[in-house]
């Protein structure tokens, strides 16, 4: 059977390599938080959300807190 391409460590055009790590991060903070605070959540929004070689930072951010009932 063929075998997939294998990864490259190269980025996007043949740059650097951005910090998969601070995506990886990043996501499972937001999840966290989501999963523990879902009632006082409407919406969270993040995008786009920019990686670097060093790490990454939200451009834009959208947080609506829930209604308290």
């Amino acid at each position: 059977a063929p075998r997939p391409p294998a990864a490259s460590p190269a980025g996007y055009r043949g740059q650097s390599a951005y910090n998969k790590r601070a995506l990886i991060k990043a996501l499972v903070a937001l999840s966290q938080l989501a999963a523990e605070q879902a009632r006082a959540f409407y919406i969270i929004d993040v995008n786009p959300l920019m990686l670097t070689r060093k790490g990454g930072f939200a451009l834009d951010a959208l947080v609506v807190l829930a209604e308290k009932s």
